[in-house]
């Protein structure tokens, strides 16, 4: 990884023999798959794991919680485990070179250059179906619930019924091999080698296409939907960022902007400002209606993990377990820092009048705002037992989630050792993203998507109720913290490189500013559950 305004290697991560050909994400891990064989599981500059077990070129790699799945060219899928490194199957069904996978809970589904798509179960190795309807490669599978998106080199998108194991939509109107797909449900998006975003109606029997977006001046790498907005990523060397509100078809980009040296890892937003944190340890604060960079906020010496905003406060953490206060006073950034996690911090939120941060150190710290006192530490013998992925804040209520599979419900006025008002035990998984209204706590894991209301007894407790329209509308603002960002693929399942002079951000609508940007490499948001 290069700095590309001053030229200088800020890491190099120097073990495989040939060309890497895939990058996945999961927390601060790196994975990496390579056409020497290997996929490398990375901590920092570490290899963590090496794995060794297909007998030709890795072209697509993909995880989910603790699985990482790969495809190859000897015709085979690969089920591993991130922490151990084991080989835990070999699936042996494609008859050609496997172009992409994807995975969504015990749902692998893989597509290749033998025409088909198929789908197996992660936990039997079983191959459930095999889908064929495609005159050529598959070139990208994704996956929402029962329904698949294909698309191929002929050019076609198709939308599957896994379990009535039929095509159901067939979407044609781009001139090229399509190249990459998103599955969003009642709507598919496309990107092809036409230079073409198309986005798809899949409720529609006739499969109609909604919009067209032009702009890109090459072939389309890769499209996602994230935020509300359409994302692309494209061999001409722009990432555009789209209004899926009000999809345009021209183009519109504004005067690119200069962007992060480094991977974006996160960002918030509080309506006026949009703040990101990056891999090359700095905090950008953007104004949102202009997209102008207001700040660049350096002081951390490790890579930025999550940021929150409300007002003139901005709050960063990075994988040391510092936090930084940002706060304005006569026109100058003031920093101010908090008391050391442990380990990475994973989560920030912040109301204006607390400071909340969850950490893999297994503890949620609270902070005063204002006088950046440490108010507690939320921890001890009934405390999370694994990291804390996230943290929600109501008045004097905080609600966090963890690895270890519970919701924990504290009350951080209260002395420490009756600051835990109730676990929540339900879900089956990594329990990834919670948010709460005051009235009803709404957490999601890598498996399910779980509602609580409190009962007669002032507990807590799992509705089994009809969903209403303010959980639909609290469940819009749940964060899909099970997205991984990784390098994706054309049709032949070849990573696309990007010189180290592409630093720039093309924004499309003024107002939809997403900072997914490296400098080096296109990455984009594939969602593990697709909203």
């Amino acid at each position: 990884m290069w700095d590309s305004l001053s030229g200088k290697c800020l890491r190099s991560l120097e073990k495989h023999g040939k060309a890497v050909s895939s990058v996945a994400f999961y927390g601060d891990k790196i994975i990496s798959g390579s056409h020497d064989m290997t996929i490398i599981v990375w901590n920092g500059e570490h290899v963590e794991h090496l794995l060794q077990g297909h007998r030709d070129e890795v072209s697509s790699v993909a995880n989910y919680g603790d699985m990482i799945v790969s495809g190859s060219k000897d015709k085979t899928v690969k089920i591993w485990s991130v922490s151990s490194g084991e080989c835990l199957r070999s699936l042996e069904e494609h008859s050609n070179t496997v172009l992409s996978v994807a995975i969504c809970g015990d749902t692998i589904v893989s597509g290749s250059k033998d025409k088909t798509v198929k789908v197996w179960s992660a936990s039997s190795g079983e191959c459930l179906r095999s889908l064929e309807e495609h005159n050529k490669a598959v070139s990208s599978v994704a996956i929402c619930g029962d329904s698949i998106a294909s698309g191929s080199t002929d050019g076609k998108v198709k939308v599957w019924d896994a379990k009535r194991e039929k095509c159901v939509r067939r979407f044609k109107g781009h001139n090229k091999a399509v190249s990459s797909v998103s599955n969003y449900g009642d709507t598919i998006i496309s990107g092809s080698s036409d230079g073409t975003i198309k986005v798809w109606n899949a409720v529609h029997t006739s499969g109609k296409c909604l919009r067209t977006l032009r702009g890109h001046s090459r072939k389309v790498l890769a499209v996602t939907m994230y935020d509300k907005n359409i994302i692309s990523g494209s061999e001409d060397r722009t990432i555009k960022v789209w209004d899926a509100a009000d999809y345009p078809s021209r183009d519109e980009s504004v005067q690119p902007l200069k962007a992060h040296t480094d991977l974006v890892i996160s960002q918030a937003s509080d309506g006026k400002t949009i703040v990101s944190g990056s891999q090359d340890k700095t905090v950008k604060v953007w104004d949102i209606s202009s997209g102008i960079c207001l700040r660049t906020l350096v002081v951390h010496n490790y890579k930025v993990l999550p940021v929150a905003v409300e007002g003139e406060i901005v709050v960063s953490g990075d994988g040391n377990g510092c936090i930084k206060v940002w706060t304005r006073k006569k026109g100058k950034n003031c920093c101010h820092n908090l008391k050391k996690h442990q380990a990475a911090v994973l989560h920030l939120e912040t109301d204006g009048q607390i400071i909340v941060s969850g950490s893999r150190d297994r503890t949620v710290g609270v902070w005063n705002a204002t006088s950046h006192k440490c108010v507690t530490f939320l921890s001890g013998p009934s405390g999370h037992t694994k990291g804390v992925n996230r943290v929600a804040i109501n008045g004097t209520t905080i609600i966090s989630c963890s690895l270890d599979e519970t919701v924990k419900i504290w009350d951080f006025k209260r002395p420490k050792e009756f600051a835990l008002l109730q676990t929540l035990q339900g879900h089956s998984g990594i329990v990834s993203s919670v948010v709460f209204d005051g009235k009803t706590i709404l957490s999601r894991s890598l498996k399910q998507s779980l509602d609580w209301y409190l009962n007669e007894e002032d507990q807590w407790v799992p509705n089994t109720k009809t969903k209403s329209r303010k959980y639909r509308k609290l469940k819009e603002k749940l964060p899909l913290i099970e997205e991984e960002i990784f390098i994706r693929k054309d049709e032949e399942g070849i990573g696309f490189n990007l010189d180290s002079n592409c630093t720039e951000i093309t924004i499309i609508k003024k107002t939809a500013l997403q900072l997914l940007l490296e400098t080096r490499y296109i990455y984009y948001l594939v969602s593990i559950i697709k909203r």
